[in-house]
């Protein structure tokens, strides 16, 4: 699982998703799904404030999510869960306001393309040692 802090700039509706070439899941912490975009997985599942794929291998492609969430301004946790059932592994989490191309999301935004004001990822923090 990997977990970061999404920034949202400003109240609105957004895509957010996540691509996996196995079993994988997104969660935006309290938040609820509104839909899918896309599910190319054909086996997508809306639970609450995670959807995820069920075994896209059955449908002979890789499992891409994309989902719509209305999200307030602020900072939320978003937490990616991924399961290796076979090697190599590829995952990506990907998101932008709605109407926007989606941008791969990681830690002080993409560096592909310029960033759109907002949608960074912020990694928490690690817990000092005891």
């Amino acid at each position: 699982m990997a977990q970061a802090e999404l920034v949202i700039p400003r109240d609105g509706l957004y895509h957010i998703g996540i691509y996996s070439d196995n079993r994988a899941a997104l969660r935006i912490a309290d938040q609820q799904w509104l839909r899918f975009v896309r599910d190319n997985s054909y086996r997508g599942k809306i639970e609450g404030d995670t959807m995820h794929t069920e075994d896209p291998d059955r449908m002979g492609n890789y499992g891409m999510l994309f989902g719509e969430v209305e999200l307030k301004k602020g900072t939320y946790t978003i937490e990616a869960f991924y399961v290796n059932t076979k090697s190599p592994t590829s995952l990506s989490v990907f998101g932008a306001p709605a109407g926007y191309a989606p941008r791969l999301l990681m830690k002080d935004g993409g560096k592909i393309e310029p960033d759109i004001d907002g949608m960074r990822m912020v990694i928490p923090a690690a817990a000092p040692a005891k």
